[in-house]
Protein backbone atom coordinates (compact mmCIF):
# COMPACT_ATOMS: atom_id res chain seq x y z
CA UNK A 1 0.00 0.00 0.00
CA UNK A 2 2.77 2.45 0.87
CA UNK A 3 4.52 1.57 -2.41
CA UNK A 4 1.30 2.33 -4.30
CA UNK A 5 1.12 5.75 -2.62
CA UNK A 6 4.74 6.52 -3.51
CA UNK A 7 4.11 5.42 -7.10
CA UNK A 8 1.06 7.70 -7.35
CA UNK A 9 2.94 10.63 -5.87
CA UNK A 10 5.97 10.18 -8.10
CA UNK A 11 4.10 9.54 -11.37
CA UNK A 12 5.13 11.54 -14.45
CA UNK A 13 3.53 14.83 -15.45
CA UNK A 14 -0.15 14.66 -16.26
CA UNK A 15 -2.43 17.56 -17.14
CA UNK A 16 -3.41 19.47 -13.99
CA UNK A 17 -0.95 17.89 -11.55
CA UNK A 18 0.77 19.75 -8.76
CA UNK A 19 2.89 18.40 -5.93
CA UNK A 20 2.32 20.08 -2.58
CA UNK A 21 3.59 19.89 0.96
CA UNK A 22 2.33 21.36 4.17
CA UNK A 23 2.18 21.53 7.93
CA UNK A 24 -0.70 20.32 10.09
CA UNK A 25 -1.39 21.18 13.75
CA UNK A 26 -4.42 20.77 15.98
CA UNK A 27 -6.27 18.88 18.67
CA UNK A 28 -7.81 15.45 19.06
CA UNK A 29 -10.94 14.40 20.96
CA UNK A 30 -10.90 10.60 21.34
CA UNK A 31 -12.32 7.72 23.35
CA UNK A 32 -11.96 3.96 23.54
CA UNK A 33 -14.80 1.56 22.81
CA UNK A 34 -15.41 -2.18 22.47
CA UNK A 35 -15.29 -5.40 24.46
CA UNK A 36 -17.83 -4.04 26.96
CA UNK A 37 -15.60 -1.01 27.48
CA UNK A 38 -16.62 2.58 26.71
CA UNK A 39 -14.60 5.50 28.07
CA UNK A 40 -15.26 9.19 28.22
CA UNK A 41 -13.52 11.39 25.68
CA UNK A 42 -10.18 13.08 26.26
CA UNK A 43 -8.43 15.95 24.53
CA UNK A 44 -5.01 15.51 22.98
CA UNK A 45 -2.80 17.08 20.35
CA UNK A 46 -1.51 16.33 16.87
CA UNK A 47 1.25 17.80 14.71
CA UNK A 48 2.56 16.61 11.39
CA UNK A 49 3.01 17.24 7.71
CA UNK A 50 1.30 16.46 4.44
CA UNK A 51 2.76 15.59 1.05
CA UNK A 52 0.47 15.11 -1.90
CA UNK A 53 -0.36 15.52 -5.53
CA UNK A 54 -3.36 17.21 -7.04
CA UNK A 55 -4.61 15.32 -10.06
CA UNK A 56 -6.99 16.57 -12.75
CA UNK A 57 -8.02 19.70 -10.79
CA UNK A 58 -10.45 17.83 -8.49
CA UNK A 59 -8.56 14.81 -7.11
CA UNK A 60 -5.82 14.73 -4.46
CA UNK A 61 -3.65 11.84 -3.22
CA UNK A 62 -1.98 12.56 0.15
CA UNK A 63 0.29 11.02 2.77
CA UNK A 64 0.13 12.71 6.21
CA UNK A 65 2.70 11.47 8.74
CA UNK A 66 1.91 12.92 12.18
CA UNK A 67 2.32 12.50 15.92
CA UNK A 68 -1.16 11.92 17.39
CA UNK A 69 -2.48 11.53 20.95
CA UNK A 70 -5.41 9.14 21.54
CA UNK A 71 -7.04 7.36 24.45
CA UNK A 72 -9.92 7.62 26.88
CA UNK A 73 -10.64 10.01 29.77
CA UNK A 74 -9.38 8.66 33.07
CA UNK A 75 -8.11 5.46 31.42
CA UNK A 76 -5.05 5.89 29.22
CA UNK A 77 -3.24 8.18 26.80
CA UNK A 78 -1.42 6.81 23.76
CA UNK A 79 1.06 8.55 21.49
CA UNK A 80 1.30 7.30 17.91
CA UNK A 81 3.18 8.12 14.77
CA UNK A 82 0.38 7.73 12.23
CA UNK A 83 0.74 7.58 8.48
CA UNK A 84 -2.58 7.98 6.68
CA UNK A 85 -2.85 7.39 2.93
CA UNK A 86 -5.75 9.54 1.72
CA UNK A 87 -7.68 10.11 -1.47
CA UNK A 88 -9.81 13.23 -1.71
CA UNK A 89 -12.10 14.97 -4.12
CA UNK A 90 -12.73 18.70 -4.19
CA UNK A 91 -16.19 20.07 -4.78
CA UNK A 92 -16.77 23.01 -7.10
CA UNK A 93 -17.78 26.11 -5.16
CA UNK A 94 -18.87 29.54 -6.40
CA UNK A 95 -16.53 31.39 -4.03
CA UNK A 96 -12.81 31.31 -3.25
CA UNK A 97 -13.39 28.75 -0.49
CA UNK A 98 -12.49 25.18 -1.48
CA UNK A 99 -14.15 22.05 -0.11
CA UNK A 100 -12.26 18.74 0.01
CA UNK A 101 -13.88 15.46 1.09
CA UNK A 102 -11.44 12.61 1.72
CA UNK A 103 -11.01 9.12 3.12
CA UNK A 104 -8.41 6.40 3.18
CA UNK A 105 -6.56 4.09 5.50
CA UNK A 106 -4.09 4.83 8.28
CA UNK A 107 -1.62 2.85 10.32
CA UNK A 108 -0.16 4.02 13.59
CA UNK A 109 2.93 2.87 15.44
CA UNK A 110 2.73 3.40 19.22
CA UNK A 111 5.54 5.52 20.61
CA UNK A 112 4.20 6.21 24.10
CA UNK A 113 1.59 5.09 26.63
CA UNK A 114 0.50 6.26 30.05
CA UNK A 115 -2.19 4.36 31.92
CA UNK A 116 -4.48 5.90 34.53
CA UNK A 117 -6.45 2.69 35.18
CA UNK A 118 -5.66 -0.69 36.69
CA UNK A 119 -7.70 -2.25 33.84
CA UNK A 120 -5.35 -0.97 31.13
CA UNK A 121 -1.67 -1.94 31.14
CA UNK A 122 0.70 -0.37 28.66
CA UNK A 123 2.51 -3.70 28.38
CA UNK A 124 -0.62 -5.15 26.70
CA UNK A 125 -0.66 -2.44 24.04
CA UNK A 126 -1.02 -3.83 20.53
CA UNK A 127 1.59 -3.04 17.91
CA UNK A 128 0.51 -1.29 14.73
CA UNK A 129 -2.98 0.16 14.89
CA UNK A 130 -5.09 0.48 11.73
CA UNK A 131 -7.88 3.02 11.36
CA UNK A 132 -10.27 4.39 8.76
CA UNK A 133 -10.08 8.20 8.57
CA UNK A 134 -12.58 10.35 6.70
CA UNK A 135 -12.90 14.08 6.77
CA UNK A 136 -13.70 17.48 5.39
CA UNK A 137 -11.42 20.42 4.66
CA UNK A 138 -12.53 24.01 4.08
CA UNK A 139 -9.75 26.12 2.65
CA UNK A 140 -8.74 29.05 0.55
CA UNK A 141 -5.72 29.96 -1.54
CA UNK A 142 -3.23 32.42 -0.07
CA UNK A 143 -1.13 32.94 -3.19
CA UNK A 144 0.88 31.13 -5.90
CA UNK A 145 -0.26 27.58 -5.13
CA UNK A 146 -0.22 27.99 -1.33
CA UNK A 147 -3.33 27.58 0.79
CA UNK A 148 -4.71 27.36 4.28
CA UNK A 149 -7.56 25.17 5.53
CA UNK A 150 -9.56 24.05 8.53
CA UNK A 151 -9.76 20.26 8.68
CA UNK A 152 -12.21 18.07 10.61
CA UNK A 153 -11.55 14.31 10.60
CA UNK A 154 -13.12 11.28 12.24
CA UNK A 155 -11.01 8.12 12.60
CA UNK A 156 -12.66 4.79 13.27
CA UNK A 157 -10.38 2.16 14.85
CA UNK A 158 -10.14 -1.05 12.81
CA UNK A 159 -7.78 -3.00 15.08
CA UNK A 160 -7.57 -3.51 18.83
CA UNK A 161 -5.64 -1.03 20.94
CA UNK A 162 -4.97 -3.83 23.46
CA UNK A 163 -4.34 -7.49 22.75
CA UNK A 164 -7.43 -9.68 23.20
CA UNK A 165 -9.66 -7.01 24.77
CA UNK A 166 -11.62 -5.79 21.73
CA UNK A 167 -11.00 -2.14 22.71
CA UNK A 168 -10.50 0.26 19.77
CA UNK A 169 -9.51 3.91 19.61
CA UNK A 170 -11.83 6.28 17.79
CA UNK A 171 -12.20 10.01 17.66
CA UNK A 172 -12.06 13.42 16.10
CA UNK A 173 -9.22 15.66 14.95
CA UNK A 174 -9.62 19.41 14.51
CA UNK A 175 -6.65 20.82 12.61
CA UNK A 176 -5.22 23.81 10.78
CA UNK A 177 -3.46 22.98 7.51
CA UNK A 178 -1.06 25.20 5.56
CA UNK A 179 0.08 23.98 2.15
CA UNK A 180 2.64 25.19 -0.38
CA UNK A 181 3.69 23.99 -3.84
CA UNK A 182 6.62 21.59 -4.24
CA UNK A 183 8.62 21.53 -7.43
CA UNK A 184 7.65 23.10 -10.73
CA UNK A 185 4.71 25.13 -11.88
CA UNK A 186 1.20 23.87 -12.20
CA UNK A 187 0.31 22.89 -15.75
Amino acid sequence: MLLTAVALLSAGAVHGQQMFGGLVVGGTFTDMNGGGFNTGSRWGATIGMVVGRRQFERLAVMIEPAWVQKGGKGVARFDYIEIPLLLGGSLPTPRAIGVLLYSGVSFGVPVGCSSESILIRCGNKSGTEWSWPFGLQLGRPIGRGAGTAIDVRYSLGLTEAFKGQGVKNRGWSFRLVTTFPLGGRRR
